[in-house]
């Protein structure tokens, strides 16, 4: 049996227009909306000029796998915080448009969680508050636009 928690994403970046159906797709298939409990998205609610915060409860493994291959591949800047359960506590998984998708230990607000094994593996303060400057980068609005910078929805 699949382990299901609630789940937030926020997703902020370019979206060319030709991509935007595939994006909103991915986005009602997972049965997210704006806010907690609230009204599943619609196309209508992809509003540009702020980062898409999206949110759900009964996430499987706590994951929105569709939504953040496309990111990934999109080069899409986001972050997920999902909640703990019997096999893992809650975590924030970090992508910056490129590399790899970073997961920290998080508090039940997607607080970003240090541990001490952590710390030491780093070794000094600065290093310490890159990682945390890595992991806490805030997202950037989203935007609909083409390669010349036309601009679609929103």
């Amino acid at each position: 049996m699949v382990d299901c928690v609630s789940a937030s994403i926020t997703i902020g970046g370019i979206v060319p227009p030709a991509d935007l159906d595939d994006f909103i797709e991915r986005i009602i298939d997972q049965e997210l909306s704006l806010e907690w409990d609230g009204e599943p998205f619609t196309a209508a609610d992809c509003i540009t000029g702020q980062p898409l915060s999206l949110m759900t409860h009964d996430v499987p493994w706590g994951r929105f796998d569709a939504l953040e291959a496309f990111c990934v591949e999109r080069g899409l800047i986001f972050t997920r915080w999902c909640d703990g359960c019997r096999l893992w506590g809650p975590q924030l998984a970090v992508f910056h448009g490129q590399g790899k998708v970073m997961n920290y230990l998080a508090g039940d607000k997607g607080q970003v969680l240090l541990d001490r094994a952590t710390a030491g593996g780093l070794g000094s303060f600065d290093a310490v508050m890159a990682w945390f400057a890595h992991a806490e980068r805030a997202v950037p609005p989203l935007v609909i636009a083409g390669p010349d910078g036309e601009r679609g929805h929103g």
